[in-house]
């Protein structure tokens, strides 16, 4: 179930949303992918601005223990009969999320934005394939590289799995589009509570982990 379409559609959805509402109400941050916040580092180092040194620098921090956090979980509970790892994932960013649409805006965004950070390298790490095709769901660069390069494969040999590999790379990132509409427009009525949707989204995706991979969509 963890590579169907209907889970990733929805972490899909729950990483441009994070996006969305990290940028907007939590201080113009992208807190899924890493590449903007290493840009940035430099660029502070090169202004002398410590101060946003160290918030990108807990940033990329906090991406890399989400990593490792996850791979620990793995080792420590794959062979587990009562939940599978992957549930405990979903279900601690579903927690940390939920409690971040609780805390106020202003001097504790720094907190909220690493918190996201860590819970979506948590994700990225926990779910990575969709259907056998290896994708991210916090991110599009890498889906929009492949997604193109099966799209040319397609053109050259008129392989309908590179077609077929194609359309899940793109129904990806599209899904990623949605959840930034989603996010933004809710992000602007609720503001900081607007997370709660995906902590919502997370909790059912933990609920969906409990079905039969045999009957996965």
């Amino acid at each position: 179930m963890s590579e169907s379409f209907l889970v990733m559609g929805l972490l899909s959805v729950v990483g441009g949303y994070l996006d969305a509402y990290t940028y907007l109400c939590r201080g113009g941050v992208f807190a899924n992918a890493q590449t903007g916040n290493i840009a940035a580092l430099g660029f502070h180092i090169v202004d002398g601005q410590w101060y946003n040194v160290w918030h990108r620098v807990l940033m990329i921090g906090c991406f890399i223990s989400g990593i490792l956090l996850c791979d620990f979980i793995e080792s420590k509970l794959k062979q587990s009969e009562q939940l599978h790892w992957r549930q405990i994932v979903v279900l601690a960013e579903a927690v940390v999320i939920g409690v971040i649409s609780f805390i106020p805006g202003g001097a504790l965004d720094m907190m909220c934005n690493a918190a996201v950070s860590f819970v979506c390298a948590m994700q990225v790490e926990c779910f990575r394939k969709v259907r056998g095709v290896n994708v991210a769901s916090t991110m599009c660069t890498g889906s929009l590289r492949s997604g193109t390069q099966q799209l040319y494969k397609f053109l050259k040999q008129h392989n309908r799995q590179a077609l077929y590999n194609c359309l899940k790379y793109y129904t990806m990132i599209l899904l990623f589009i949605c959840g930034v509409v989603i996010g933004a427009a809710l992000t602007n009525v609720w503001n900081i509570h607007a997370a709660l949707v995906c902590s919502g989204v997370l909790f059912l995706v933990f609920g969906l982990l409990f079905i039969k991979q045999n009957n996965a969509a």
